[in-house]
């Protein structure tokens, strides 16, 4: 198979995003941190239809995540981990766009990739 130059970075952008994610997936579960309730609490609102004494302080996409997994945390994980990778290439052809520079949307999208905030 013959890639193009670009198609060769962005390949390798995709395998090392995939590649951290791998790694953390293999010694990292998912965390339940202090909001995970709250926003659980919201997503059981809008399965269940009740939303009274909800006061709308959250943006309800992260509930509507909890949802399309069914409530199931380990699948939440992976579905996030995912769109880590999803926002690498973003990253990737954002910068190749803005910059027409093959070498520069690489390594703004591998530091995507690998930024600890993103990871965890």
């Amino acid at each position: 198979m013959d890639f193009n130059p670009a198609g060769k970075k962005l390949f390798w952008v995709i395998a090392i995003a995939l590649g951290a994610r791998v790694i953390l997936a293999a010694v990292y579960s998912p965390q339940i941190w202090p909001e995970t309730e709250r926003y659980m609490t919201i997503a059981q609102r809008f399965v269940s239809g009740d939303f009274n004494g909800y006061l709308g302080k959250n943006v309800p996409f992260y509930s509507f995540l909890i949802i399309a997994t069914g409530f199931n945390y380990q699948l939440l994980f992976i579905l996030q981990l995912a769109m880590g990778v999803a926002i690498s290439v973003f990253v990737y052809f954002i910068f190749l766009r803005l910059t027409r520079s093959e070498r520069l949307g690489f390594f703004a999208a591998v530091a995507s990739a690998l930024n600890p905030g993103q990871l965890l």
